[in-house]
């Protein structure tokens, strides 16, 4: 199986899920599905479609911690311009 390094292979992937219960499975895809709506509000530079908790907060070795929903959305929106686009390039999964 894949390691923090190394992701999991699609086959491990479905191997694994194969074993798991119902359940289980709904709970990786609504951890996918938040992931992918996360990357796809940054890809068109519009964090308030992004799926973040009231209370984020943000941490980089370049600012102090920013906390709550609004003043994290500031941050993101000032990087924005910056940004050329969102590239990825393997998914990684943990738990599967």
């Amino acid at each position: 199986m894949g390691t923090a390094e190394e992701p999991a292979t699609t086959a491990e992937i479905i191997n694994r899920a194969e074993s798991m219960d119902l359940k289980d499975l709904q709970k990786i895809l609504e951890k996918i599905r938040t992931v992918d709506a996360y990357l796809s509000a940054l890809a068109a530079k519009d964090i308030t479609a992004a799926p973040l908790h009231p209370d984020v907060t943000f941490e980089s070795p370049l600012s102090p911690l920013i906390q709550g929903l609004d003043a994290v959305r500031q941050v993101f929106a000032g990087f924005f311009p910056a940004m050329k686009g969102i590239n990825q390039c393997q998914p990684r999964f943990r738990g599967c």
